[in-house]
């Protein structure tokens, strides 16, 4: 009886015993988690996104917390096999974000680099700027140890950098096009003085609305807008005007080269001796409507071509009809004959056909041929030139017939 008393006290103290040392070991094992989330926290601190393996280690230790210290033994191997497994993945996980950020950055620094070398916006001084800002974040990536928090910030700058650029590639481009828009505004207002010289009105308001236009462009409240929108504005806006206003000044230079060569058609024209009325004998033609006089010796041009008159002006019409020179006299001193209207103007050749009508040279006048004569012309006679005047009074007889068409 004492035997089995002192047997039952043993296996209580032995049970007890093992029993402690069970939740000894239990509370061990528990605390051992604290290292491993320790580790994974680190990873955390380096810039891993670590949320998804706190919580596999946290399904993992509910799990040996809800074992009782006598079945944790049995599961112990287990435990540290889906700790090391988290561990060695969160690892991998970290080296390959690493490596994957690493290549972001050389490929975002290669592009950068590059774009640094073929810009054409950008100033000298502002592309070594970058050039040292790109150089330093490559010596932080690929020269030292950086964590991977080290190399996200890398890429930010990288980003903040080509920001930069693109702002400042912006800054200069919207610089040029409103620079352009400058230089549209003075191209307008030369082609709008150059409308208003040649009184073409309707091409002026072309130039004017193009001023008007780089005017609106120019205010403050299209600086904060991006470049491309600005030139696109510009585009559609400002410069189809500026090339309206210069097509339209091209065609007024196409109408006035058309006018001279018309003219130019007219003078030719006019300047040619057309077929005699008569063929035979000495014959004047004069005719009024083209102010041009023709003289004839059996059908042929004694002047190589027309000589340009004036004739009579409105209220003092040249007579028409057929005729013949009746006197030539140098030196005539001319008398009016009408009422009211003196002048005692001396000529150096006087051909009369008709009453008081002749065909004289006229010092005082200086332009002939014109088709204004009915405001500014003669009294009635024909007018010319004093060479002309001279070379058909030698030639012209008395008698000779004067034709006034």
């Amino acid at each position: 009886m004492k035997v089995f008393r002192l047997s039952i006290i043993f296996f209580v103290l032995f049970f007890s015993l093992t029993f402690s040392l069970l939740s000894l070991f239990k509370t061990k094992t528990v605390e051992s988690f604290s290292k491993d989330e320790n580790v994974i926290a680190s990873y955390k601190k380096w810039g891993l996104a670590v949320d998804n393996y706190q919580n596999q280690l946290g399904v993992v230790l509910i799990k040996t917390k809800n074992y009782s210290p006598l079945t944790l033994p049995f599961h112990v191997k287990t435990i540290d096999a889906q700790k090391k497994y988290i561990l060695a993945s969160v690892l991998e996980s970290y080296v390959n974000e690493v490596n994957a950020n690493k290549q972001s950055v050389d490929l975002k620094l290669t592009y950068l680099r590059d774009r640094l070398k073929i810009n054409t916006d950008l100033t000298n001084n502002q592309k070594d700027k970058h050039f040292q800002s790109l150089d330093g974040i490559a010596g932080v990536v690929f020269e030292k140890e950086p964590t991977l928090a080290e190399i996200k910030k890398a890429i930010n700058d990288l980003s903040a950098i080509d920001g930069l650029i693109n702002k400042e590639i912006d800054t200069h481009q919207k610089d040029n096009i409103f620079a352009e828009v400058h230089t549209y505004k003075s191209t307008c207002e030369e082609l709008r003085n150059f409308f208003e010289i040649k009184n073409k009105q309707e091409y002026g308001n072309t130039a004017t609305r193009c001023i008007d236009e780089a005017d609106k462009l120019l205010l403050p409240q299209y600086q904060n807008n991006s470049a491309s929108f600005i030139e696109s504005i510009a585009r559609e806006r400002v410069f189809t005007l500026v090339q309206l206003a210069q097509n339209q000044k091209v065609k007024v230079f196409e109408e006035e080269q058309y006018a001279l060569q018309k003219e130019k058609k007219d003078v030719e024209y006019l300047s040619i001796v057309p077929p005699a009325i008569e063929t035979k004998g000495k014959v004047v033609v004069v005719n009024l409507k083209l102010q041009r006089l023709y003289a004839y010796e059996n059908g042929i041009s004694l002047f190589p071509q027309s000589v340009l008159i004036t004739s009579g002006k409105q209220g003092f019409e040249t007579i028409t009809g057929r005729f013949a020179v009746y006197l030539k006299e140098r030196y005539h001193k001319m008398q009016s004959p009408f009422p009211g209207i003196y002048y005692d103007d001396v000529v150096d050749y006087w051909m009369p056909f008709f009453s008081g009508y002749g065909l004289h040279d006229a010092s005082w006048r200086h332009v002939y041929g014109t088709f204004d004569y009915l405001t500014v012309g003669s009294h009635g006679c024909v007018n010319m030139t004093l060479n002309d005047a001279a070379v058909l009074y030698n030639w012209v007889e008395v008698g000779t017939t004067v034709i006034v068409l």
